[in-house]
Parts: C-alpha cells; sequence; structure tokens
C-alpha cells in the first residue's frame, strides 16, 4: 500500500505544492524549485516547459552579459573634431560616435533628489569639458553631430525607440512633484514637453507623444522615456547645452567638410553599474542596451538578431541548457521571449556558485524591502527572506530567486504563470506557495 503524505514532512508539502498549482484558478503555471546546497531539483511542475518570462528574462541578459563581456566591461562615445583647432577654436563641427554607452545619467539612486540628480549630470559634463579643454576647445564654429551608424544598422528601434547608441539621462525625463513645485531631471527638458494640468491624477503621457501632464498639485514622481522624438537630436541638444553652461559655445554654423580627428572618449557605465539597478528596478532601457551591446560585441552590429545570437552562442559556450530558449530581447518586454523555469534556475544556481555571487544578489529585489518587491510580502514571513526577480506583463506574472526555509535551507525557485487575466490572484497564489517553500522539511 502507498504510503499517505502526513502534514508536516515533506511528501506532504510537495504534494501540497503540486494541488496549489493544479487548482489554481488563475494563469496556466511553470514552476521549478533546487536545494541549493545539494544542487538538486526538490520540486517541478512544468519546469522543463519554455514559457513567456517577462522580466525574468533580465537573469537571462544578465548572465550572457557577465559570462560573455564580464562586470568590468564598458562601451564607448568617441568625439572627433571636424575642422583645424586655432587659438582655442574648432573651425569645425564637434561629432559625438556613439556605440552604446551610458555616460551621462542621475537616475539613480532613485532615493536621490532631482538637485542631486541634476548635480551629478553636471559633474559627468564636466569630465567631458576636461577633455575638450585639453585638446584645445574653448569654442565650437560649427554644430553638434552625431552619429552611431557603426554601432548599428537599425534605422530605429521598433522595438524599444530610446535604446540608442547614445543617450543623455538614459533617454528619459524624471518629473519630481514636490510641495506643487516641478522639478525635472535632467533640468532643462529636451524631447520632451511637461505640462502642468489639472485633469491628470498625478502624471500621464498625452496620447502617442512625449507630452507629459503633471499635476502639481499631486505630489509624486516618474520617468518617461522617449517615444517619439529622435534620440540622436535630443543627445545633440543637451551635448550642447552642457558646453554652452561650461563656457564653450556652439556657434553653429555651416562647415566644409574635412577628415575627423579624435579629440576625446567617454566611457560608459560598467556593466555591473548597469546591471544592479537593471535587475533591482526592472529597468528595461538597460537590459536593451545590455543586449544590444552584446550583437555588437559579437557581430560588429548591435541589432536583435545579433543580440539573440550573441547570448544564444555566449551560453552555449558555457554549456548552458539551451533546449526551447528564445532571448528575442534584453528586458522581457517581448512576447517572443521564452525560458523555462528549470532555465532560470540554473542560472540563478550557476551565478550564486561564481565569482558573480555578490553582483546576483545585488541585484535581486528583497521581499517587502526594496524595488520592486518593495511592496509585496509586506505581512508575509517571507519579508526580508525572500530575494527575487520580478516580472510582469498583461498576461503574464513570474518571479525567480532565492528564498531560505524555516529549517535553514537555501532553496532557488522560478514560478512563472501565463495566460494570465487577474494578476492579484496570481500574486495570492504566489505567496502561498512561498509559504509552502518556507514550510518544506529537506532530509
Amino acid at each position: 500500500m502507498a504510503q499517505i503524505p502526513q502534514k508536516g514532512n515533506t511528501a506532504y508539502t510537495l504534494d501540497t505544492m503540486h494541488k496549489h498549482l493544479q487548482e489554481a484558478e488563475e494563469g496556466t503555471w511553470y514552476v521549478r524549485i533546487s536545494d541549493v546546497a545539494e544542487n538538486r531539483d526538490i520540486f517541478d511542475f512544468r519546469g522543463d516547459t519554455p514559457a513567456i518570462p517577462a522580466s525574468n528574462q533580465k537573469l537571462v541578459t544578465a548572465v550572457a552579459a557577465l559570462m560573455t563581456l564580464g562586470p568590468a566591461h564598458r562601451a564607448r562615445t568617441e568625439v572627433y573634431a571636424t575642422g583645424p583647432i586655432e587659438d582655442g577654436t574648432l573651425h569645425g563641427d564637434l561629432l559625438f560616435r556613439g556605440f552604446g554607452g551610458v555616460h551621462f545619467t542621475g537616475r539613480y539612486p532613485r532615493s536621490a533628489t532631482p538637485k542631486e540628480k541634476n548635480d551629478r549630470l553636471r559633474l559627468q559634463a564636466q569630465r567631458m569639458i576636461r577633455a575638450l579643454h585639453d585638446a584645445g576647445i574653448r569654442r565650437v564654429d560649427g554644430k553638434i553631430t552625431t552619429d552611431t551608424t557603426r554601432w548599428s544598422d537599425m534605422v530605429s528601434n521598433e522595438h524599444y525607440p530610446c535604446a540608442h547608441g547614445l543617450s543623455f539621462n538614459e533617454n528619459t525625463v524624471d518629473v519630481h512633484v514636490v510641495d506643487s513645485s516641478i522639478r525635472s531631471v535632467p533640468m532643462a527638458v529636451s524631447g520632451f514637453l511637461v505640462e502642468p494640468s489639472g485633469n491628470a491624477s498625478g502624471q500621464a503621457r498625452r496620447g502617442k507623444s512625449d507630452m507629459i501632464l503633471v499635476n502639481s498639485s499631486v505630489d509624486g514622481y516618474d520617468y518617461w522615456r522617449l517615444e517619439h522624438n529622435q534620440p540622436s537630436d535630443v543627445y545633440a541638444h543637451h551635448i550642447r547645452r552642457q558646453l554652452q553652461l561650461h563656457g564653450i559655445m556652439v556657434m553653429g554654423q555651416e562647415q566644409p567638410a574635412v577628415a575627423e580627428t579624435a579629440v576625446g572618449r567617454l566611457k560608459s557605465l560598467s556593466i555591473e553599474e548597469l546591471i544592479i539597478p537593471m535587475g533591482v528596478y526592472s529597468d528595461n532601457f538597460r537590459a536593451e542596451m545590455l543586449y544590444l551591446t552584446l550583437g555588437f560585441e559579437g557581430f560588429d552590429s548591435a541589432n536583435y538578431a545579433t543580440g539573440q545570437a550573441a547570448i544564444l552562442a555566449g551560453l552555449q559556450r558555457i554549456g548552458f541548457p539551451l533546449e526551447g530558449l528564445v532571448p528575442a530581447d534584453g528586458s522581457g518586454l517581448s512576447y517572443e521571449n521564452r525560458v523555462s523555469p528549470g532555465q532560470l534556475v540554473y542560472i540563478l544556481n550557476m551565478l550564486n556558485e561564481s565569482k558573480y555571487r555578490e553582483i546576483l544578489r545585488r541585484m535581486l529585489p528583497v521581499a517587502g524591502e526594496s524595488g520592486t518587491l518593495e511592496k509585496r510580502f509586506l505581512e508575509h514571513r517571507a519579508r526580508n527572506n525572500l530575494q527575487a526577480k520580478t516580472g510582469t506583463l498583461k498576461s503574464v506574472v513570474s518571479l525567480s530567486g532565492f528564498i531560505t526555509t524555516e529549517q535553514g535551507n537555501l532553496l532557488s525557485f522560478s514560478m512563472i504563470a501565463n495566460h494570465v487575466k487577474d494578476h492579484d490572484a496570481c500574486w495570492q497564489t504566489i505567496e502561498r506557495f512561498a509559504d509552502l517553500m518556507l514550510d518544506l522539511r529537506l532530509e
């Protein structure tokens, strides 16, 4: 006679987990749990089936970037003079050639004030000014021009328009409302129109445009990414303004075409610096930039074909199980992405045992405390215990990370729900499942 699982033991808890997922009224579930210390799977529910992961895709992007390029890798922007420099005057244009570098940004930390963020942008611009001064430039007769054609063959990024070879504040405007005062980062807005509106509940984009309506009577914060204006134009506008603020006048006169002379190089934030907020706050821009950077570094052109090929090639080199994996983008916004819970648990376990363990832990939000989990599990036993990457699309909810049982065992897990209609119901399933994981008593 088969033994009936008894309440309180491992078999009973695992059996309850299966029933819990089978009887869930919302979503089609895919789940894998692993005992980290023993490196063995202890629970599976369609765990080898590729599913739409939403922002859990960022774990795939992160592991590919870390394993292929390393945490210290930095993209670049090259600066050229297109004319002679005489007595402090550049008789030509100042050309910025972008290769996906993120140099000028005040976006993080989120807790910083608008002044602190704008001061950070100012200090970053001063480093650029010093390079130009070192090249003898105090005035530019021509224009600020841009070029990203050597980085990408995409005329525009149809999937995520602001992910571009050149960016200023990550092609974003941050809008803070403090004591009825609207404050933006960058301080001088370009590419967006921020308009006070008593009709907005807080902040809202007007239709299919880059006009942001802001109700100044409601204190709060939001950020908006470029959707319709050209990133190159916005970048050139901000660079010209920064030069002029620091005493380098840009006259904007037409200049004859001449050979380029290198006058400086700007270094991006490192992959480590990009990855941590990408995970904690589920930053789509940074994920797309890492994905495109992988494509460029692997195949000399940043686009969505080379990005996918670079991730697959990089993961294959480290023996990653590729069956069914489709990395269609870096952020998880695409419904074409496919990854199984088993593959996500593999990533978690591999990074946790690697020299990148600390980066992994810093990029995962903590339940009830930080990032996208700050307002989750507030009254739950998993608060401060569970640490995981969230994912949300209209029909997807996902969560992958670590939790320590009441017995002291560290578990890695991945839960993905597809065909979702009620997100709250899915989170109730996740919270109940977290209770069951906490109660697991491993033998």
